[in-house]
């Protein structure tokens, strides 16, 4: 439930007293030079004497907060507004969230720092902090009162944070003093989402160096280190979380703690590290303020005093999407029930505010492909379609704002797919009537790259294929030669897609989308298709002009999985010949190989061709070595340490397992009405959970063939 911020007025620190504190660049992206990383505080007490029957505050603050309530944080924000990977500047919408609450009779403090600059790729800024709040309080009586912010608000400037991963807190901030009002620049929204579930995970495992072990007693997810000599502790999760690491300190009193957070153990982190300074305080409790990607929390101690200390509780604050568990897949091959159940986990901590590529890195709305995925994997394993609906339109009005224009050039395309499925399983048509009119802007943006032969020749750059690099080249940003085919193949997916949202709102333009795709059928196979080999080939030579992001090779023609597995897969080449094309795809090692996040159009070509019994229990298991080498979160490519293992976009066996075993198909929007074809693929048993608008789908599947189903009443099963 999202309330108004009725009457609340915009509020900040008198710019007199803190002109630091005024600017903030709008994103990671753009120059940081000149602004300071500066924290203010604000608090509002309140006395309540009559019962309490609900209570809410609702909130937005540029750039983030972090909100309490009689000392407890309920939570941070605001939501991510969207934007592009490289977005040099901010979004024409923000978005406010509402928390249920609860007050207690008698004296009540709401408490909120709100922190002035980006940090992280998915923060933005108008380019100026504020804070604006309504707390809303409903009596048993039936009346409500509503505590706005205005002048009466207290705030001060904290010099404890320098930077997110510097805390000195000693300092004991200036003097409270009334807040000031600030112009509304702010187009603020309500979320259309919930507030992100937050819980407390303690450390599993705490591990002391032999040559600190005298020094260090360990007992549950607590230790008390002896003065003396700086100590070195790891602290191990069960799992890797996106959180926020949390700890007490005791007796502590000119200590300084370095806490390193890590998804396994000896990573080589690309965030610094976080340093606690602590002067002139016995105890502390201590709760980042940047989302992290954490399996390991490696803590460093320096003392400067003889005196032990105690550090309890030591643990993360995991935070993740609302969601409820409906969706599973258990078979008699317990490592793809391995495999499905980390790649789940892994979609769960990528579930924030929108969907992440992980939080360790922590992009923006651009990168769709990796979304897309992430939807099908939520509608088969959470059941959500809240989340995705919200990422689609936050990159639609992106794509308003900027002229159809991403960084990605192929994952924007993907974003008509995106659509067309979550339509087919949520049966939200109010999504394609939010878009068409932008997805005409993004459709002839690219049309305008194609020459006559409906080819698209001359991109601003061939991204996104996969992360492999082949000859030096990544094919992140590929040259021509190994990007040309895809992304037509992608476009011309798109345009196929374009006709059937186009004909579910009744716009005619599906006629001209119908005629581009046809010209560019054509000529893609006359120009890709390579007759002597059987294959298609990724691009052609030209000698192109180099410019960012696309690099240039024109003296060599490469072969790969990825352009001939998107020909397969959106019916570029000839139905007759796909199954065999697709089999020399599976088999031919000499192609350059797919990582996981391709491999999910890989198996998708795999089935549609027939060929799921022959291959697709096999591929699914190459996700078993990822699970071997790490089993807290999914790593982003089958090789290599320069990467993370908390990245979604690789966990399509969450979507494919209970997919393909159940051989679904939804032949009508909002899945009112669908067909199954369960099959065990030689497994001995399978039992398969969907979830559905309507409810759980359950279906049994012996190894002989034969199935059970329940399903919703309001699903017709063909």
């Amino acid at each position: 439930m999202t309330k108004s911020l009725g009457n609340a007025k915009t509020i900040w620190v008198d710019k007199n007293r803190y002109p630091d504190f005024q600017k903030s660049f709008e994103t990671t992206m753009m120059s940081s030079d000149g602004y300071e990383f500066r924290v203010a505080e604000f608090k509002k007490n309140f006395n309540i004497s009559k019962e309490i029957v609900s209570a809410y505050i609702t909130i937005f603050a540029d750039c983030k907060y972090r909100l309490s309530v009689n000392n407890k944080v309920i939570g941070m924000g605001p939501v991510c507004a969207g934007g592009d990977f490289s977005n040099p500047h901010s979004l024409p919408k923000c978005y406010y969230t509402t928390y249920p609450v609860d007050f207690k009779i008698g004296e009540n403090e709401v408490y909120a720092e709100v922190q002035t600059i980006p940090e992280v790729m998915t923060d933005t800024s108008k380019g100026k902090p504020c804070l604006i709040a309504n707390i809303e309080i409903n009596f048993s009586d039936s009346t409500t009162e509503n505590i706005f912010t205005d002048e009466t608000w207290l705030c001060r400037a904290t010099e404890s944070y320098r930077r997110p991963q510097n805390l000195r807190c000693s300092y004991y901030g200036s003097p409270w003093e009334n807040a000031v009002l600030t112009d509304n620049i702010w187009q603020l929204y309500p979320s259309p989402i919930k507030p992100l579930v937050e819980e407390y995970v303690p450390s599993s495992e705490i591990i002391v160096p032999d040559i600190y072990k005298d020094r260090v007693v360990v007992k549950n997810n607590s230790v008390i280190i002896k003065y003396g000599s700086p100590v070195t502790i790891d602290c191990i999760f069960d799992k890797i979380y996106a959180g926020y690491p949390v700890m007490s300190f005791s007796g502590c009193n000119n200590l300084i703690a370095d806490v390193d957070c890590q998804e396994f153990l000896g990573q080589i982190c690309h965030n610094d590290k976080t340093r606690i300074r602590i002067e002139e305080i016995f105890d502390f409790n201590y709760r980042g303020i940047r989302l992290q990607s954490i399996g390991v929390m490696r803590i460093g101690v320096v003392f400067t005093e003889r005196q032990d200390a105690e550090i309890r509780n030591i643990g993360i604050i995991s935070t993740h999407y609302d969601e409820p568990d409906d969706g599973f897949f258990k078979s008699s091959d317990c490592e793809l029930n391995r495999v499905f159940e980390l790649c789940k986990h892994t979609l769960g901590i990528c579930r924030q505010s929108l969907h992440l590529d992980s939080p360790y890195h922590q992009e923006n709305l651009a990168c769709t492909g990796d979304y897309y995925i992430e939807s099908l994997m939520t509608y088969y394993c959470f059941g959500d379609t809240k989340l995705t609906r919200f990422d689609i339109i936050r990159t639609i009005d992106f794509l308003k704002m900027n002229d159809g224009f991403m960084f990605h050039t192929t994952y924007s395309l993907i974003l008509l797919r995106m659509i067309y499925d979550y339509y087919m399983y949520s049966g939200d048509k109010s999504i394609i009537e939010y878009s068409i009119e932008t997805l005409h802007i993004l459709l002839n943006r690219f049309n305008s790259y194609t020459t006559d032969d409906g080819l698209i020749t001359n991109p601003p750059n061939y991204m996104f294929v996969d992360h492999v690099v082949y000859d030096s080249y990544s094919m992140h940003h590929p040259p021509r030669a190994l990007g040309e085919t895809a992304l037509n193949a992608f476009y011309y997916d798109a345009l196929n897609m374009a006709v059937k949202l186009c004909d579910i709102v009744n716009d005619n333009k599906s006629v001209i989308y119908k005629t581009r795709a046809e010209k560019l059928k054509k000529s893609f196979n006359e120009t890709f298709f390579d007759n002597e080999k059987g294959l298609y080939f990724d691009g052609r030579n030209f000698n192109d002009e180099v410019i960012e992001w696309r690099p240039c090779e024109y003296k060599k023609r490469y072969y790969s999985v990825h352009s001939n597995t998107l020909a397969v897969l959106y019916g570029l080449c000839d139905e007759i010949n796909a199954k065999k094309l697709m089999q020399e795809i599976i088999e031919n090692k000499a192609l350059i190989q797919a990582n996981p996040y391709f491999m999910h159009f890989v198996i998708d070509a795999v089935y549609k061709t027939g060929l799921f019994g022959k291959y697709g229990v096999d591929l699914l298991r190459k996700w078993t070595k990822l699970v071997d080498e790490c089993d807290k979160g999914l790593k982003e490519v089958w090789v290599g340490f320069d990467c993370d293992y908390s990245h979604a976009w690789g966990g399509t066996p969450a979507y494919q397992l209970p997919a393909r075993f159940s051989g679904i198909q939804i032949l009508e929007p909002g899945m009112k009405k669908i067909k199954l074809n369960p099959s065990t693929y030689g497994l001995e048993h399978v039992e398969i959970s969907i979830p559905t608008p309507h409810g759980k789908i359950v279906i049994n599947i012996d190894g002989d063939g034969k199935y059970t189903v329940s399903s919703p009443e309001e699903i017709i099963v063909e």
